[in-house]
């Protein structure tokens, strides 16, 4: 299988496409610690499988997805992004896991608030 590896540097929170759907958006913080980055990889074509890592300052409790609901796929209409979503892992800059719960269609929450960067990590399986 041919790995095809896209690096992006995103100063705000805006992608267009359907990158953007795949990835979370975090609120930036107050004297933001820098740009938000991303490398999507594409692991396969079709269906669409996309693995995600993403560095994003963050000053707050939630992480969320956007609310689009493009192509009227059914998991997409009933559970938003979330649904497409398999193996996030959300860790600090200093490395150290942070614990997560669903939020539903919105996406997640962490465990207590959390201002700085964050390593966010997980793949999109688009039906």
């Amino acid at each position: 299988m041919k790995i095809v590896e896209l690096r992006m540097e995103i100063r705000g929170l805006a992608v267009s496409g359907f990158v953007l759907a795949a990835l979370l958006a975090a609120q930036p913080a107050t004297g933001e610690p820098g740009p938000a980055k991303y490398q999507v990889r594409l692991l396969r074509v079709e269906p669409p499988w996309l693995a995600v890592s993403a560095t994003l300052p963050i000053d707050r409790q939630a992480l969320e997805m956007g609310t689009s609901r493009p192509a009227d796929v059914p998991e997409l209409d009933k559970a938003g992004w979330p649904a497409l979503i398999a193996n996030l892992r959300v860790s600090d800059a200093a490395g150290e896991t942070l614990q997560v719960t669903s939020a539903g269609p919105k996406g997640w929450l962490l465990a207590k608030p959390h201002s700085g960067l964050l390593k966010i990590e997980y793949e999109v399986e688009y039906l």
